[in-house]
């Protein structure tokens, strides 16, 4: 493994280490935005969905009608320039304290929106009403826009709240930093020629080169139309409001825009059908419609149904304007047949855009043929006498023509679509898609994948077509690497067969060989042998019926009462799903077209355990079987902290609770006064938290949901007081973290700027870079987060998973603080407890241990935490060091004092030893009487000696200074005293000279005396 792939795999680990249990991070923001809304409680202004509701919008817009009127500059678009925005300074909320203004651009706001203007987009191809809408709420300044965006719930067929934004009326700017989407700048001064800022994010130019008219609904407006390279967009010309785009590799993306400010003076009678795939029930079948009012008014209408040109039934319904609702036709076919299906909404007086009043398919009711595979001995048809389909290119397409109906399935083509990825359709599908999965696959209708992979054609795919049969031949190209994949072709015989044979293969890169029905995931026949070095092989794939059938009742194994909408999956013996659905009424489900063979029947419901069975069944017989449902018992929540009532300060209430098979939560909602707040998806302790935003009575409400389906909630009210931010933030303030790991030269730098948002929250921006020892780039990515610091809680971001959990930097440290109290790591229920109170480098921290044994240091006066350690995993250990102005932090080594030291003179064996610990240490010097005699390096915990041996009888100071990287330092002296030698006392030696001591001081006297001679 190379070294840069190691680097990158430990960045990721370490981003990973992040994300689940140190920080959760910050905000890239383009401007300062003050929300200022006194009137609106905090709640309100941070919770509230405040969402209006379902407004005016036009889905179905026809592009066929916009004409491009030639005005293109006759020397192309090299005459165009980028509008230019002026600079002035405008009074606003970014002045300055020395009078001095922030330049705005564009003095004269460049758009004006009002309360209740609507923008809405849809996708031609759903069955909802639009795919996003804005809606303008509150005007909060001269510059300042508040906007509600909504998305649209598909499988609900709901719109929901998604966020709201800022829109600076003369930047055109959202909070986020969305530039120029929805609207772009300055349309009035725009020509064709012109290059202008088009795609959000303020990433990429745009070319006007045609103006053109778009018939919106009956009413001729004037549009531009901008070339970004790979999209066309389509904009009203006095307005700059987007109308519609279309990626020609794609599906239109955003169709027939819904304005209801779009001009002075349109009033607009629109119905708007759009349909879903029909829906089949125990007896028959049911057509799914919406019904979309676009127009201005409210409207009776009538909504038809017609079966081969024949009315079957008609449905009324009475919309306002904006309004959609759904209708559901019941029809029951007399016999299999293929049927054409239509839905018509009469013309409402004054409706003149008749093209969206209608949906309309093509709909059998024949049950499917399966397909058997073989294989038979080799034969090839050469294409000699063909053409060249004249694919070119990466996920290109083309249609091929038959010369007889052909059968697959369970109705008649006459065309299909060739796709240079290896595989073709007969249903108009997206070419750029692959078929990158196993067989079968919904949602890919009538599929023949030959040999479907990221292959690339150039004029190499050959068509024979003869009134017996249809012959495609691929000799394409791998995308990756531009190998030959090989040659290989399809037949398809007018009796229905297809014959699948490859030449010349070379290496298999997991390409997708087989057929697929897509409308049920039981038909399909696909060969899963790979295709590496295969010659002159030849597969075929011939129709056969299917006419088994497997009727499954499922029932409550306690009550014997059917349960209805129970989950049952029917799998074959090569383990493939074939059907899929969910039990009516009455407890029952059916499985039908089934071949001879065992199959496997899982059965699940909200409830119950889920259960399985193994069941054979034989074509052309009907089985029952029925099936019961063990009830999942009842579970119970009991709080044991707080007390229904009891007073909480802060904006954080700590729970602690017992519950059954903790582990085995899969999902605990939070409410505070019944609004969604956050969730969590796993428990790690029988603690949770949940945030709270005002003083007075909260009702919190968790709702716990396990692993086998059961559930359970409980509810309490807590009084809260105090709840006041957590720290004090100025716009500007900052905060980094460097992590080092020194065993493999690589760092990390994560750095967070705060910008004042509204009164409680913050835009958190952050930049993470990680490089090497001689700083080079190996990783680098901004985020931002929006917290609110009454408790951290995360109200936006833009990474995904970050909403919902806890900012750890905002954790509540207070003076009552003691060891084994509850800190929030990063979700809300991933708690930990204080461990130990210490003295580290100069500061009094507590220390936790998180998950994977990650240790913090909390700063205690602060609660910030200020280093970190992380344990080996994958990669060496390393730690952390936080830098910030937002408090002041003493960082030093520690070292441990050594004692004065005394020793005779003229001896030896005598030396001073310290140890210093520091994450990062330097050098160290010893000093003696003040001058420096030694200095070199040193190691965090090892001893540091020098011998001092050999001094003069005297008092010496020694001093040792120990330094780390940061300049931090630390010293200890120590007072040596170098003593006279003295003999000691020898009691053999005083008994020898004692006597001639007493002589000789006896001569002495004699002599002092002067005694006489004798004569």
């Amino acid at each position: 493994m190379s070294k840069k792939y190691k680097l990158k795999i430990n960045f990721i680990l370490l981003l990973v280490i992040f994300i689940s249990g140190i920080i959760i991070n910050s905000d890239i923001v383009s401007a300062e935005i003050n929300i200022e809304n006194e009137e609106n409680s905090l709640f309100e202004q941070t919770l509230s969905t405040n969402f209006a509701s379902s407004e005016k919008f036009d889905l179905n817009s026809d592009f066929t009608v916009i004409e491009s009127q030639s005005l293109i500059d006759s020397n192309g678009f090299s005459l165009g320039a980028k509008p230019n925005s002026f600079i002035n300074s405008i009074q606003s909320e970014t002045d300055t304290d020395d009078g001095e203004q922030e330049p705005v651009l564009n003095q004269e706001p460049q758009i004006n929106p009002q309360i209740g203007d609507v923008l809405a987009y849809g996708n031609p191809d759903g069955f909802y009403p639009f795919n996003f809408k804005w809606e303008v709420v509150d005007i909060i300044s001269p510059e300042e826009v508040l906007i509600n965006y909504t998305e649209f719930n598909e499988a609900a067929l709901t719109e929901y709240a998604s966020e709201s934004y800022v829109l600076n009326t003369h930047t055109r700017e959202l909070i986020g930093g969305w530039d120029v989407f929805p609207y772009w700048q300055n349309p009035d001064d725009l020509y064709v020629g012109a290059i202008i800022d088009i795609y959000y994010l303020g990433a990429g130019d745009g070319d006007v080169f045609a103006g053109g008219i778009y018939n919106y609904y009956g009413e001729i407006i004037n549009i531009w139309v901008v070339d970004t390279g790979w999209e066309f967009f389509y904009f009203v010309q006095d307005t700059g409001v987007l109308i519609a785009s279309v990626d020609f590799s794609y599906n239109p993306y955003f169709v027939g825009t819904y304005i209801n400010v779009l001009s002075p003076g349109d009033e607009i009678h629109n119905i708007r059908l759009v349909g879903s795939d029909i829906e089949v029930n125990q007896t028959g079948f049911v057509i799914p419609v919406l019904v979309h009012n676009t127009g201005h008014f409210t409207e009776s209408l009538t909504v038809e149904l017609y079966v081969d040109s024949s009315l079957l039934s008609s449905e009324s319904i009475s919309l306002t304007s904006g309004e959609y609702g759904y209708l559901e036709f019941e029809w029951y076919p007399i016999v299999p047949s293929l049927y054409f299906v239509e839905m018509i909404s009469v013309a409402v007086p004054g409706e003149t855009y008749l093209t969206d009043n209608s949906y309309s398919l093509e709909h059998s009711t024949l049950i499917p043929e399966q397909y058997e595979l073989s294989i038979i001995p080799f034969q090839w048809i050469s294409t000699v006498g063909g053409y060249n389909l004249g694919l070119s290119g990466d996920s290109d397409a083309a249609p091929v023509d038959f010369l007889f109906d052909f059968f697959f399935y369970d109705q008649n083509f006459s065309s299909m679509y060739v796709i240079s990825n290896g595989w073709m359709t007969f249903a108009d599908t997206a070419p750029s898609l692959l078929l990158s999965d196993p067989l079968p696959l919904d949602g890919f209708i009538h599929i023949i994948a030959p040999y479907s992979v990221d292959l690339t054609a150039s004029s190499n795919v050959y068509v024979l077509s003869t009134p017996d049969y249809l012959v495609i031949e691929f000799n394409n190209y791998y995308y990756s690497t531009g190998e030959l994949a090989g040659t290989f072709q399809v037949v398809f015989y007018s009796n229905g067969d297809i014959i699948f044979t490859y030449l010349d293969m070379e290496l298999d890169q997991g390409a997708i060989v087989g057929l697929n029905y897509g409308l049920d995931l039981k038909y399909y026949t696909a060969y899963t042998d790979g295709l590496s070095d295969v010659n002159s092989f030849t597969i075929e794939f011939s129709p056969t019926e299917g006419s088994g059938v497997l009727g499954i009742s499922v029932y409550d194994n306690n009550t014997l009462s059917p349960i209805q909408n129970a989950q049952v999956d029917v799998y074959n013996d090569t383990g493939h799903k074939i059907a899929s659905g969910l039990s009516d009424i009455d407890g029952f489900y059916k499985a039908v077209a089934l071949t001879s063979g065992n199959y496997l029947v899982e059965i699940s419901a909200n409830g119950y355990y889920s259960t399985s069975q193994i069941e054979y069944v034989e074509n052309s017989e009907i089985y029952t079987v029925d099936i019961f449902l063990d009830p999942v018992p009842e579970r119970e929540i009991v709080i044991i902290s707080p007390t229904e009532g009891q007073t909480v300060e802060g904006g954080v209430v700590y729970i602690e609770f017992t519950a059954p098979n903790i582990t085995d939560v899969v999902l605990v909602d939070m409410f505070v006064n019944d609004v969604w707040i956050a969730n969590t998806t796993s428990l790690y302790s029988e603690y949770i938290c949940v945030p709270v935003f005002e003083n007075g009575t909260n009702l919190i409400r968790l709702e716990f949901l396990w692993l086998d389906t059961g559930s359970a909630y409980v509810e309490l009210s807590v009084e809260s007081i105090a709840v006041v931010p957590l720290h004090i933030i100025d716009d500007g303030d900052y905060f980094s973290l460097t992590v080092v790991f020194p065993d493999i030269g690589m760092f990390m730098e994560q750095n967070f700027t705060f910008v004042w948002y509204s009164e409680f929250e913050l835009n958190v921006s952050c930049t993470m870079r990680s490089f090497d020892s001689i700083d080079t780039t190996l990783d680098y990515m901004e985020y931002y987060v929006r917290v609110n610091i009454l408790n951290g809680y995360i109200t936006d971001s833009d990474i995904l998973g970050f909403i919902s959990t806890h900012f750890a930097l905002f954790n509540r440290i207070t003076p009552e603080t003691t060891i084994g109290d509850p800190f929030i790591s990063s979700m809300w229920s991933d708690i930990v407890f204080i461990e130990n109170s210490m003295v580290w480098r100069g500061n009094e921290v507590w220390t936790v241990t998180l998950m994977g044994g990650i240790i913090l240091y909390i700063h205690k006066e602060s609660g910030f935490f200020i280093y970190e350690y992380i344990p080996p995993i994958s990669f060496d250990e390393g730690f952390g060091f936080v830098e910030t102005n937002i408090f002041e932090l003493v960082y030093k080594p520690d070292i441990s004092p050594e004692d004065d030291y005394e020793y005779e003179y003229d001896t030896t064996g005598h030396s001073l030893s310290w140890f210093a610990f520091d994450e990062d240490p330097a050098i160290y010097e010893i000093y003696l009487d003040g001058e420096l005699i030694s200095t070199n390096s040193w190691s965090s915990g090892s001893s540091i000696s020098i011998d001092i041996d050999g001094l003069e009888v005297g008092i010496y100071n020694y001093t040792i200074v120990v330094i780390d990287d940061k300049g931090n330092s630390a010293s200890d002296t120590v007072i040596v005293t170098v003593n006279l030698v003295v003999p000691e006392y020898n009691p053999v030696f005083s008994f020898l000279t004692i006597p001639l001591i007493i002589y000789i001081s006896y001569a002495i006297m004699l002599k002092k005396r002067k005694i006489p001679r004798k004569i």
